[in-house]
């Protein structure tokens, strides 16, 4: 019953203009039903309210990255970062994780690296850039993952996760054991 749940999704959009998640709904509807011009049309409505849709590429690009649909995602995303200055850092770090999804690896840690050097202070940033460190390989980039993982867990200190990177820094520099022993301490 397709039209039925299209006239559903519609009516929620049409009741409540301002909620972003019925926009989202119906343009999920739109591509199970192959409707490209109606899908859009509803995400261009978002785009041109920009008072109750502050974020819409935001948005947008999330959604396009749920469908995978990365080079649709990266466009929005790119736009976001172009169009909202205040914002530029959000967009940025979405376009890096997009273009690393992308297999573009050289290209989101080209971009992760800029980003850090303009934001040091951004956690999100210091632990793509150092997993970006750590995923190379490299033993020169050893020191590097190593302090800025440091600098995370001592931000963090009950994230497991950032302590697993942390290891893995340690085991790329080839001192796993001495903090094996500090970890099981805390």
């Amino acid at each position: 019953r397709t039209a039925d749940a299209e006239s559903i999704l519609e009516a929620k959009v049409r009741n409540n203009p301002k909620k972003a998640d019925y926009f989202l709904q119906l343009a999920q509807h739109y591509v199970r039903t192959n409707k490209t011009a109606d899908l859009k049309a509803t995400l261009q409505r978002m785009i041109g309210d920009s008072k109750d849709f502050p974020q819409a590429r935001l948005w947008i690009g999330d959604f396009y990255v749920g469908l995978k649909n990365y080079p649709e995602a990266l466009r929005y995303y790119q736009d976001g970062v172009d169009q909202h200055g205040k914002d530029k850092l959000v967009y940025s770090k979405r376009v890096a994780v997009t273009l690393l999804a992308q297999g573009k690896r050289e290209e989101a840690f080209r971009l992760t690296t800029a980003l850090l050097k303009e934001n040091p202070k951004d956690d999100d940033v210091l632990h793509l850039h150092a997993d970006f460190l750590i995923d190379s390989g490299r033993i020169e980039n050893a020191d590097n993952a190593l302090r800025e993982f440091q600098a995370l867990v001592q931000q963090h200190p009950d994230d497991p996760m950032l302590r697993v990177q942390l290891g893995r820094a340690y085991r790329l520099k080839g001192d796993l054991g001495a903090e094996i022993g500090r970890a099981s301490c805390r």
